[in-house]
């Protein structure tokens, strides 16, 4: 069995905290049993997969109203976000969609920021963001059963697209500066 481990860090020169274009994870949470094309070759199959595997990418698209982001905006030079982008074993966690958020705007407090020449710090231009990830491929020595493993030779393909995958990120963005305005 692999999995695909990814560290994610500011590296800012300055050791500033991330100010532009912070880190979002998306947690993609997919309904059960809504891929009917892909549950009718999971029961052809010689080798069925279990409900999990017919329940995430790339067998089905996450469901925009129960995936949840999560934002780390301020991330500081000494902090590095680790999470797991891939696994072998359709039985684990896999599956982390994540991306720069270029759009983000940190909300303002007014209780922070209270006089006026904080404010004018507050409005000028963020530097640049820097930073930079690292994947690291882990080995486990252990087999993964072949109705468990997502990697094998009769394995679903992608559902999106390389155009759908790719402006995913974008979309999720103006939903949710579209739900921030309407409240």
């Amino acid at each position: 069995r692999f999995a695909i481990i990814n560290f994610w860090r500011n590296a800012d020169k300055e050791r500033r905290p991330i100010s532009r274009a912070p880190l979002a994870v998306l947690n993609a949470q997919y309904k059960i049993g809504t891929n009917a094309k892909h549950r009718q070759q999971n029961i052809d199959s010689e080798y069925p997969r279990n409900v999990s595997a017919d329940t995430c990418f790339p067998s089905s698209k996450p469901d925009p109203i129960s995936s949840r982001w999560y934002i780390y905006p301020e991330m500081t030079f000494s902090e590095c976000l680790m999470f797991k982008q891939y696994d072998r074993n359709t039985n684990m966690p896999s599956d982390v969609w994540h991306c720069a958020l270029s759009d983000f705007v940190q909300p303002s407090n007014d209780d922070v920021y209270t006089t006026e020449q904080q404010q004018q710090q507050r409005s000028r231009p963020s530097p640049p963001r820097r930073s930079f990830d690292i994947r690291a491929l882990v080995v486990f020595n252990e087999k993964v059963p072949k109705e468990l493993d997502r990697f094998r030779s009769d394995r679903i393909r992608p559902s999106l697209t390389y155009d759908e995958s790719g402006c995913f990120c974008d979309e999720q963005g103006e939903k949710r500066k579209q739900n921030a305005q309407n409240q």
